[in-house]
């Protein structure tokens, strides 16, 4: 299972966009990221981590079925 595309999959549907990175070699090594507006609120950066959360907790679920 490829981490990074099942938690951006999940984080979709959970109404929060992240875009697909790589870290290290560019072969080994998922990564993502967050790009909110400059002008995110305080609010709006709460919603975000809520919606990120929510995401890591269902891919957590998701990867112990695996």
């Amino acid at each position: 299972m490829k981490v990074v595309e099942k938690l951006i999959e999940i984080a979709e549907h959970e109404g929060l966009l992240l875009y697909p990175a790589s870290a290290g070699d560019g072969v080994q090594g998922d990564a993502f990221l967050i790009a909110p507006p400059y002008t995110i609120t305080y609010a709006e950066m709460h919603v975000l981590l809520a919606k990120l959360q929510s995401s890591f907790t269902r891919l957590e679920e998701e990867l112990k079925e695996v």
